[in-house]
């Protein structure tokens, strides 16, 4: 790291916030993913493991029919927010 940059603590900035999923794996596949982030010039293995899945998800929407649609019909659902839930109004004291 440069002299001249501050150091900083903590988890790297994301563009969209995200949630542990909970994903454990075995000894070699940890391995594996270690020698991946040297190739891939990742830091740590989520960013790895980041990668992997958005590749992954890539290659579904390229070739399972129907995949594309049905992310599509969910991204739009999320963005419309929930039914149930109701927005406040006015200022809050």
């Amino acid at each position: 790291m440069p002299q001249d940059e501050p150091r900083r603590r903590g988890r790297p900035a994301r563009a969209e916030p995200a949630r542990g999923t909970g994903y454990r794996c075995t000894d070699p596949v940890r391995r594996q993913l270690t020698i991946a982030s040297a190739f891939l010039n990742e830091p740590n293995l989520q960013g790895v493991i980041d990668r992997a899945v958005r590749e992954y998800l890539a290659r579904l929407h390229d070739n399972l029919p129907g995949f594309a649609d049905a992310t599509a019909a969910a991204e739009r659902t999320v963005a419309g927010g929930a039914d149930n839930v109701t927005e406040l109004r006015g200022k809050r004291t």
